[in-house]
């Protein structure tokens, strides 16, 4: 199973975040506010 997460912050404030957490989440993808733009245009 795929695990993402989007978040509306920025890429590497959320990277710290998660690297703090103590959960497992090697695994977890990150979608951060400034990659939206980016999703959108993939799929046109």
């Amino acid at each position: 199973m795929r695990v993402a997460l989007v978040v509306f912050d920025a890429r590497r404030s959320c990277e710290i975040r998660l690297d703090r957490s103590t959960a497992q989440h090697g695994g977890t993808g990150l979608i951060a506010l400034e990659s939206l733009d980016e999703l959108a245009e993939s799929r046109r």
